[in-house]
């Protein structure tokens, strides 16, 4: 998610960058050329090459990046909302089978609780208990 709002930023800034440079150069155009130096341009392309040969195509590629990064992010969304989804039902289905496995075998009353408790509380019950029976 991170890196597609670093792209959206990225495509922004470069389109902020483009009207901008086009901007400045007519004013460049006005005060300078026309003004100051009284119609003879001092920089007779550059302004122009610069928008064709450098910041259209810089535009044009971050653009495309930023269709491919949205593109890329909506499909790792969907991937792990449905890993998400069959996680849990992995996990219901294996406590399902542990609970039938158990029945089936017939175990204690007792062992039938203790295999109800989390694993974490069976086994730091197990740990006292070990400690407090040396």
């Amino acid at each position: 998610m991170a890196g597609l709002v670093t792209q959206l930023l990225s495509t922004i800034w470069s389109l902020f960058h483009l009207t901008r440079s086009d901007s400045l150069g007519k004013r460049f155009d006005a005060l300078v050329t026309n003004l100051g130096c009284h119609n003879v341009d001092l920089s007779s392309s550059h302004w122009k090459s610069v928008l064709h040969t450098i910041q259209i195509p810089i535009l044009a590629l971050n653009a495309s990046s930023l269709l491919i990064s949205v593109f890329l992010s909506w499909k790792l969304c969907k991937v792990r909302r449905l890993s998400l989804q069959n996680i849990s039902k992995a996990h219901i289905r294996l406590k399902q089978f542990g609970l039938e496995s158990f029945t089936r075998v017939g175990g204690s009353k007792r062992m039938h609780n203790l295999y109800l408790v989390s694993p974490r509380t069976h086994f730091t019950l197990k740990h006292i208990h070990l400690l407090t029976e040396k």
